[in-house]
């Protein structure tokens, strides 16, 4: 596909999905950086919401009424779950965000979801959100997010869309493409493929989001970088969420991304 920041890039011949042919030494610091400058009070009220309305979405598979989720990162997925009425529990491999998130009173671990040895069975959700572009072993990483769900629970997640309109368009000057950072970007067919192979069925699969500040930027030559990916999609989402009419067009939109599969951004629900 082409090279960035010194890694070379392949895509697959059978699913699309990008991915890099060499990994970063260690990666753990780019998350300790980011987490000891960003907290949940710094997070927009509209991505605050958002995750309100996907933690209620998951009533349908609630038993026990437990929820793990992997990344948990500033912890609006633990805020929204506990709100709700769930026992969330959290993991995270950022100290600074473990410790904000524990002083906060949230029930959270620090490491990697493997070296924690959580019983099996034992979670009706495990959310793993902007995650697993981050890691080296997918087939793992989605094992062990399994052996912890139990019967009948639901594996949500989701990552950057490997096959979305901004990743045809831009190509390796797309924002996601971060490949010191995320060693993979899965398209639709590849993520329904990593899932299958669990014996995960896919209930419902969304490809929404779209950011034109990028393709402007494209247009003027000119490349955003990730942070400036994620401040104007908060801009982005503010504005749409800011009048009923607003919403209607962004659900319109979204519908439109969705169907088509040029979204960028993937959401799964998924079910063991």
């Amino acid at each position: 596909m082409g090279r960035k920041d010194g890694f070379d890039l392949i895509r697959c011949s059978r699913c699309g999905t990008v991915f890099t042919t060499e990994f970063p030494d260690n990666s753990e610091p780019l998350y300790e950086d980011l987490y000891q400058r960003s907290r949940l009070d710094d997070i927009p009220n509209i991505v605050q919401t958002r995750a309100t309305e996907i933690v209620n979405s998951f009533n349908p598979w609630r038993g026990r009424g437990r929820l793990l989720d992997v990344g948990c990162g500033v912890g609006h997925f633990l805020e929204a779950a506990s709100e709700a009425g769930w026992q969330p529990e959290g993991v995270e491999i950022a100290d600074s965000a473990v410790h904000n998130l524990t002083s906060r009173g949230f029930n959270v671990h620090r490491g990697f979801l493997h070296e924690l040895q959580y019983s099996s069975d034992l979670f009706d959700v495990v959310v793993a959100s902007e995650v697993i572009e981050h890691v080296r072993d997918v087939d793992a990483f989605v094992a062990e997010c399994v052996r912890v769900l139990r019967p009948g629970g639901l594996y949500y997640l989701t990552t950057p869309n490997g096959a979305g309109l901004s990743a045809r368009l831009l190509g390796v000057r797309w924002s996601a493409v971060v490949p010191h950072d995320h060693l993979q970007l899965i398209t639709p067919r590849g993520i329904r493929t990593l899932l299958g192979r669990h014996s995960l069925v896919t209930r419902q699969l969304f490809a929404e989001g779209l950011n034109p500040y990028e393709l402007v930027a494209r247009i003027r030559d000119r490349e955003l970088g990730s942070g400036e990916r994620v401040a104007s999609a908060y801009t982005l989402n503010t504005a749409f969420g800011a009048t009923r009419a607003r919403r209607r067009v962004k659900s319109t939109i979204n519908v439109a991304l969705s169907v088509t599969k040029l979204g960028g951004g993937l959401k799964i629900y998924s079910e063991k």
